[in-house]
């Protein structure tokens, strides 16, 4: 298979689809380890009117982090983000966690670790989970990200565990989803 029939079958990404996505999937994650949802004093005895939203009213028909971002103009389909964990606790390797809490129920060791899988797992689904060259599915971190044009500025390895979700959108979205095998075919070998 070609370079160029690889790339026709894989769907060209738009940055901002790809951004949506990553939120989201953090978010999610996210949502798992809340513990205060539903304060203030204005709420409201019916639920939020955007779906998927569990939390009760607050002004508008909508929670109060719905409202907010309805005023701001921003997305209400993203899940909402909680700051206050409850856990005192890293969840890997039990150590205590600072004061300021912890992302994802963990210390910053192993939110880094836990940050980057739920990352890959994200964009290795949203291109299709299998190779674009051989067509094989494995697993989410046999997989790499084949630049397809020259203007590469990030390695996207290092951008899971450093970058923004801007920068890392922005890139992945000139890349193919290529199992490492291909991939190093492809640099090192007679490519595809």
């Amino acid at each position: 298979m070609s370079l160029e029939s690889a790339l026709e079958f894989t769907l060209k990404m738009d940055s901002k689809l790809i951004e949506e996505r990553l939120w989201e999937a953090l978010y999610s994650e996210s949502a798992k380890f809340s513990k205060f949802r539903n304060i203030g004093s204005n709420l409201r005895n019916y639920k939020c009117s955007v779906s998927n939203c569990d939390r009760n009213a607050y002004a508008s028909g909508f929670c109060n982090a719905h409202y907010i971002r309805n005023i701001k103009g921003k997305s209400l389909s993203i899940p909402i983000r909680n700051r206050k964990m409850p856990f005192d606790i890293c969840l890997e390797c039990e150590i205590p966690l600072n004061k300021h809490g912890s992302g994802l129920g963990r210390c910053s060791k192993h939110f880094k670790s836990h940050r980057i899988k739920i990352l890959k797992q994200t964009l290795v689904k949203l291109f299709g989970d299998k190779c674009s060259k051989c067509r094989n599915k494995y697993e989410y971190h046999i997989y790499d990200f084949h630049h397809t044009k020259r203007n590469k500025k990030f390695d996207i390895g290092s951008l899971l565990g450093l970058g923004s979700i801007k920068k890392i959108s922005k890139e992945v979205s000139d890349c193919i989803l290529i199992c490492a095998n291909c991939h190093r075919g492809i640099h090192y070998g007679n490519g595809l």
